[in-house]
């Protein structure tokens, strides 16, 4: 399979490589690995503590060089193509356009508990449906303690009977 290694914070290069990528699979009938190396300025999931093995400095200055949007606000700078104003409504337009969306989005129904482990495999393998049903246990063991996982814990009882 041919693959390209791009920098995963370069906006342009990573825009290249998936063109490159895509006129492979087109014309060559053939699939394309990209592989796009960054820096993740955040902990693996909440319940990582990332300050243990990285010093903030050491993410501040990642962030500050290598951020995707501050490289790409660098390079429209240097062709005097970047408008501040301009961003700033944006920024402010998108932000109210994100808390309407999490707003609307928080207030979906749950999916059931299943749906985390369907999509793994082609069929799912005997360890994860123990996974599922020890957790699926663990949830109703606990109730009390998921209140907002009424709807996502029934769910799931409906799914695995049918």
């Amino acid at each position: 399979i041919p693959s390209i290694r791009v920098d995963g914070n370069d906006v342009l290069a990573c825009y290249y490589a998936v063109k490159e990528a895509r006129r492979i699979c087109l014309q060559e009938s053939r699939p394309a690995l990209i592989e796009a190396m960054t820096y993740r300025l955040s902990h693996h999931s909440t319940s990582d503590d990332s300050s243990v093995y990285r010093s903030d400095v050491e993410v501040k200055s990642m962030k500050e060089s290598s951020h995707p949007l501050n490289r790409i606000e660098k390079l429209l700078r240097r062709y005097n193509a970047f408008d501040e104003q301009e961003e700033k409504e944006w920024r402010d337009k998108n932000r109210k356009e994100m808390i309407i969306l999490t707003d609307r989005l928080e207030k979906l129904p749950k999916f059931p508990v299943i749906e985390m482990f369907n999509d793994v495999y082609d069929q799912m393998t005997e360890n994860l449906r123990e996974q599922h049903q020890e957790l699926v246990e663990h949830l109703r063991k606990y109730r009390e303690h998921y209140p907002e996982l009424k709807n996502f814990i029934e769910s799931d009882n409906q799914s695995t009977k049918n």
